[in-house]
């Protein structure tokens, strides 16, 4: 058992250190790192995990650890459809291309964000209410960083 726990250790490691697309790529990268197992074990550690794949540009696909999951989806959808990010006290107002916001609004709902309190979405525009002002700043800076 503690085998398994330290190769599923790695594999977060790894799939953090750098992208991984495929279980090929990981088999390897575990091999070099003197962790010598079967694609159907690695194939259980995923599932066990949560891993997710996520496109990471056109035709690119990488593993992420479960927590990352929607943070990236957001910094994707952010990157691709805002134009524009304000901040009211602890409200962030992030305007999209048309029927973007929801998109958006849905993928911090599913985030479920302790420090969200919730979402309002029209056709391009989104409303985050967050917990405070200091972490609507934080978060403020963080998507613009984005754009």
């Amino acid at each position: 058992m503690k085998r398994k726990q330290e190769r599923q250790e790695k594999i977060l490691s790894l799939i953090q250190e750098m992208t991984i697309s495929t279980q090929e790529e990981l088999l390897k990268q575990l091999s070099k790192n003197n962790f010598q197992t079967t694609q159907a074990t690695l194939s259980r550690d995923i599932q066990e995990l949560n891993l997710n794949k996520i496109r990471t540009s056109p035709g690119k696909f990488a593993y992420v650890p479960p927590r990352d999951t929607h943070e990236i989806l957001a910094e994707e959808e952010i990157r691709r459809s805002a134009s524009k990010i304000d901040r009211v006290d602890f409200l962030l107002v992030i305007h999209t291309t048309l029927g973007k916001a929801d998109i958006l609004a849905n993928i911090f709902d599913e985030a479920k964000n302790e420090e969200i309190v919730g979402t309002i979405a029209g056709a391009d525009t989104l409303f985050i209410a967050f917990r405070d002002k200091q972490i609507a700043k934080k978060y403020e800076e963080k998507f613009k960083g984005y754009l």
